[in-house]
């Protein structure tokens, strides 16, 4: 994301969305009344540029990466570039095609991101039952943090439930935003007990891009020392 055409990519999206909030009064002759290209256009290039910000993050730490973010923006750049030649019905066919492709990267990013929101829940669900067995067996009781994790994982559950509903109903761009809800809620499970480390695994680690990711943030990798 920081190469010079990924941020001219997202300079070109910030100029064009408002030239497309404006209605150019030459244009309106242009419209078939059964099939209106310039509102298509004047639709889509808003929706499609808030859908292309939405994601832009998770397709960067979970997607195709800048490839695929810039094979989004290329192809809304080309329905753009139409539209200002003024061939409305070419710019209104490549604007639908656009949102087509948004829609597919944003189900394939959902269904992701519901696989490894469920895998970590059950895992936190794994780890508070056989919690409580052990305490049981020693007699011991249910510590305050005990009490908040076990309630962070309730929470968990229930955005994940949540997410699960809007992944159904096609609507992954709010899916995945309860993905992320829910990846939070089982990360401070573990930091509300205290645990640092798990399985041999220090848990700043493992959840290094997990913690950026659901504050909307690009993960960059550290390099690794020699």
């Amino acid at each position: 994301m920081k190469t010079l055409r990924g941020i001219m990519c997202i300079m070109f999206l910030a100029v064009c969305a408002p030239l497309f909030a404006q209605e150019d009064p030459d244009i309106k002759d242009a419209s078939n009344p059964l099939y209106e290209p310039v509102a298509v256009v004047q639709r889509l290039s808003y929706d499609n540029f808030k859908n292309i910000k939405l994601l832009t993050v998770a397709i960067i730490n979970y997607g195709g990466g800048e490839a695929e973010f810039n094979r989004l923006v290329d192809s809304y750049a080309d329905a753009s570039a139409l539209y200002f030649s003024r061939d409305y019905k070419k710019a209104a066919d490549a604007f639908t095609k656009n949102e087509k492709e948004i829609q597919e990267v944003a189900l394939k990013l959902s269904a992701k991101y519901k696989q490894d929101a469920e895998a970590l829940n059950n895992e936190v669900i794994k780890h508070s039952v056989r919690t409580r067995i052990m305490k049981s067996v020693q007699g011991t009781k249910a510590s305050d943090a005990d009490l908040a994790a076990e309630k962070l994982m309730t929470q968990a559950s229930e955005s994940i439930g949540k997410a699960n509903d809007l992944h159904v109903r096609v609507r992954p761009a709010q899916a995945i935003a309860q993905y992320r809800r829910g990846k939070e809620q089982c990360i401070q499970y573990y930091e509300t007990l205290g645990i640092k480390e798990l399985n041999g695994q220090k848990l700043s680690d493992r959840f290094e891009r997990d913690r950026k990711d659901v504050k909307n943030k690009i993960y960059v990798a550290k390099e690794k020392k020699n």
